[in-house]
């Protein structure tokens, strides 16, 4: 490996050498359990929280209704709270279905990351062609 791309990437060719193995094979594990958890978060998120979230808003509605039909102060102030509560819910509901993107595209980092360290050990390894031995 040309010494340019070691000094691009910030390797050292002993270091690959010795560690590259255990550093592909960490990295590789932390990329297909960040995946398999990505994947169980969208199925929470997405198929099991949704209908929740569905149900809770239908509730909301009829109880926002119900309490429209009396004016007195402290329901339009209990409507007011129940208005604000559920959108914090809505919101939360919504920022945890991109939680499961981030952990998948951490995932494939790590699983690429790994790859990587696995391949510059074995091409660190070979025998430079500049070491005088050709190949017949």
């Amino acid at each position: 490996m040309p010494r340019w791309l070691l000094s691009f990437l910030m390797l050292r060719e002993d270091q690959m050498i010795r560690w590259g193995r255990l550093n592909g094979r960490l990295c590789l594990g932390m990329g297909v359990a960040l995946l398999a958890v990505s994947a169980f978060c969208y199925y929470l998120v997405n198929m099991r929280l949704g209908g929740t979230v569905a149900m809770f808003q239908n509730i909301h509605e009829d109880v926002l209704k119900h309490l429209a039909r009396d004016s007195s102060a402290a329901t339009r102030s209990l409507g007011v709270q129940m208005k604000a509560f559920s959108g914090f819910f809505l919101a939360q509901h919504e920022m945890l279905k991109v939680l499961w993107l981030l952990m998948g595209a951490s995932g494939l980092t790590f699983v690429y990351a790994g790859l990587m360290a696995l391949r510059v050990r074995e091409i660190l390894a070979e025998p430079s062609p500049s070491s005088g031995s050709l190949p017949p």
